[in-house]
Formats: structure tokens, sequence, C-alpha cells
């Protein structure tokens, strides 16, 4: 859709994006965190069996709110989040995990406005992802996943980020954690859901309660991944996908998971394959291809829309 009528000119800076499969609570602090410290630049793209977190009162404020027509894996959700931002003109893009949360050092300063100058200052060309607390809140290149995209058709799991970063670094982007972050921010990786929400605790409270409910952030624990994210929508066997996936990566990259780990290697490791960009992905996922429905807009979002499928009845 059109970028001069649409929703480029009612997100502040870039877009984002938070991904929604399960768990109301934790969705709820992380965008009423991420809401404060981005104001009006969240998008939740909904990857859920039905639309009832459209109709939820503590997200009324979202920028714009998708939800997924059929699931989509998480490299198909990555690969969205950069066509979305390409469609709406944005070089750059956000996407924090729906288990994060943004705590701020200055509760008064504009976190926005800080990523958007540190992003900018690292130009168009050199980088791929920018990473906080690892990707529990990440930046990203859109012009760098549209090229190297996440591999939708032979990693149907988190380990489609080791991939695609070491794709990366290979084609001389880098993957590096965003200097001088830590002075702004700390991210919380939440393991449990506190009684009272982020909107109704004061900062000393929140800064008191979110450190205590951090879950131990995994980078790479096969055994773990193979146990988790078992309850999708999906027709297949999803331990019968993630060991298939082991078994591809460890054969691309010539060694175990737990020795290789996410990083994969030095530059000196090669795959042992290539795989051409456009055999990465399942299926089109341009804004266009009816892989989602816009269900929501913010506040003055008025898009050109009539590619996408609208919901029925709208919020």
């Amino acid at each position: 859709f059109d970028n001069q009528n649409g929703l480029g000119q009612s997100i502040p800076r870039f877009p984002l994006f938070l991904i929604y499969q399960q768990n109301v609570g934790m969705l709820r602090n992380a965008f009423q965190s991420a809401q404060e410290a981005f104001p009006g630049q969240i998008v939740i793209i909904d990857n859920s069996e039905d639309t009832e977190l459209s109709r939820h009162p503590d997200f009324q404020e979202v920028a714009a709110y998708y939800h997924t027509v059929t699931l989509l894996s998480f490299p198909q959700l990555m690969n969205l989040l950069a066509a979305l931002s390409k469609a709406w003109g944005f070089d750059y893009f956000g996407w924090m995990h729906s288990d994060g949360v943004v705590l701020r050092k200055d509760t008064s300063e504009d976190i926005g406005a800080v990523v958007q100058s540190k992003l900018q200052g690292m130009g168009s060309s050199s980088w791929g992802v920018a990473f906080t607390y690892y990707d529990i809140l990440a930046f990203y290149n859109t012009k760098v996943v549209l090229e190297h995209p996440w591999d939708e058709n032979y990693l149907q799991n988190y380990m489609a980020d080791c991939d695609v970063y070491h794709r990366w670094r290979l084609a001389g982007y880098s993957t590096d954690k965003l200097a001088g972050i830590d002075k702004h921010i700390q991210l919380v990786h939440m393991g449990s859901v506190p009684e009272k929400s982020w909107a109704k605790m004061t900062p000393t409270q929140r800064q008191e309660t979110f450190p205590s409910l951090e879950k131990k952030l995994l980078l790479v624990d096969a055994n773990f991944w193979k146990q988790q994210h078992t309850s999708t929508r999906s027709t297949i066997s999803q331990a019968g996908r993630y060991n298939a996936a082991f078994q591809y990566f460890e054969a691309k990259w010539g060694g175990t998971v737990s020795e290789m780990g996410c990083q994969v290697g030095d530059l000196s490791v090669k795959p042992r394959f290539e795989v051409a960009p456009s055999a990465l992905h399942s299926s089109s996922l341009a804004p266009a291809s009816g892989s989602h429905r816009l269900l929501r807009r913010g506040p003055g979002f008025k898009p050109a829309v009539s590619r996408l499928r609208p919901a029925k009845k709208a919020l």
C-alpha cells in the first residue's frame, strides 16, 4: 500500500513489532513497557488461534494490529516484519519478545529518539541486526533481511536465528550489540507474570518487581528448544520439525549445535552447501499475500489497505 497515504506517516521513526501467540498477561506488560519507551511505534502481530486480543481493552493504543490468517512459523514471521517495513517505507524496524519488558534508566527520556539516532549513525550498508539484551529487543536492517532472509523452508524453529546471523556475518554485515544502549535501558526477560500489571506500578515498583522475575536467557540449549514451543496450530508434529531442523543445521554448518552455539563460528566457517535466497521462502509474504489481515488501526492511522483482506468487524 501507498506509504504517502499510509502507516509510514503515522508511526514515528520506525515500527517496533510484538508477536503474540499465547499468554496475554506477559504481552500486556511487554506492550505497556514498550509503549512508554516507544510511544506510537508498536505494531502487534497476532499469531494465535482467534482474534480475542483485538477486543482486549489493554491494547487499544497499538499503532496497528494484524492477525495471521494461518499459523506462521518464526522465520516466516520475521520475514513478514521486514516485508511490512519495506511496504511502509522504513529502512529498519524493531522486534521485542512478548515476554520482555523495557526498563528506562531515565523515565523522562525518549528512547525511540535515542535508538533512532544510534541506528542512523550506523549507516545503512554495514549492519544486519543491533542487539540489546541479545534479541529480547533488537533492531533489524530491512534491506539485509529481505536480501538474506530467514530460512522458512528448512529451519522451522529458532535455529533459523543462528543460521541467518552467521549468513549475515559472512555477507559482511555486523550482528553486534547497539553501542551504549545499556546507559539508557535495561531489558528483563520475564519468567512469570506479576500480580500487578506494568501500568499499575510506579517506576520504583517496576524496578523492584521485574528484575526478580528474570528468566535466564538460553542462547543455545538443544534439549530445551526441542521441548518448548510445541503448542501451536500446526498439523505437522513440532517434534518432527525440530529434529529435522537440528539435523539440517548441523549438516549445513558441519558440527553439532552444542559445539557451534548460535555464533556457529568465526568467518572461516562456511556452509557445506549453498541455498539460494529465493529458495528460503516457502511462500510470498508481501503485504498483499493474504498471510495476515489488518484488524485494527491506531489513532490517526489511515493507510490505503485495499490489498489486505479486512476484518468483518472493525474495532
